[in-house]
Parts: C-alpha cells; sequence; structure tokens
C-alpha cells in the first residue's frame, strides 16, 4: 500500500505539474541530504518492509502454515475417529434393538 500510494503521488504531480514537487530540505552535520517529499518517503520504506518481509520473515509464515495444516490433519484424523465410533455404537444400538423384537 505504502508503496503504491507513493506511486500515485509521484504520478499525480508529473502528471498535473509536469514534475515531481520535492519539498523536504535538511542540512544534516554539514551534509546537504538530498531533497525529497513524502510520496518518495512511502515508497522507500514501503520497499524496505516489503524487502524485510522476502529476506527474513517469509520462512517463518512458511512453518507456521506447515504447523496449521498439521493441525488440521491431526483434528480430521480425530474427527473421522469419533465418527467411526459414533456409527458403530449406532450399529450396535440398532442390532440389540432388533435382537430384542
Amino acid at each position: 500500500v505504502m508503496v503504491i500510494s507513493g506511486t500515485i503521488g509521484n504520478l499525480i504531480d508529473r502528471l498535473f505539474f509536469q514534475s515531481v514537487t520535492d519539498f523536504l530540505d535538511f542540512n544534516i552535520l554539514g551534509y546537504d541530504f538530498p531533497v525529497f517529499n513524502i510520496a518518495d518517503i512511502l515508497l522507500v520504506i514501503g520497499f524496505a518492509l516489503f524487502l524485510i518481509d522476502m529476506i527474513f520473515l517469509r520462512d517463518e509464515v512458511k512453518a507456521v502454515k506447515e504447523l496449521d495444516n498439521e493441525d488440521i490433519i491431526e483434528e480430521d484424523k480425530e474427527e473421522k475417529e469419533l465418527e467411526e465410533n459414533i456409527n458403530e455404537e449406532e450399529t450396535e444400538m440398532s442390532d440389540t434393538d432388533e435382537g430384542s423384537n
């Protein structure tokens, strides 16, 4: 969302004013930092977050999904066992009911 917002902000400037308006200018410890705007900030932060996600977090997401899948498989097995037990009990009950007639 940040990357798209920054891109749209710069695109609007480019379409309406034929240039991007940069208005933030800082002089930090004698270094004249490049001039930029809020759209540039959004682009840089959004892209940095994207890289962090791609490099560091994707493996964790995959691991969590695998654990969730294993839990779902275990739950499915338990449900099937319960259904089988219920079906066996119903079969036994119907057999005893038929035998009493």
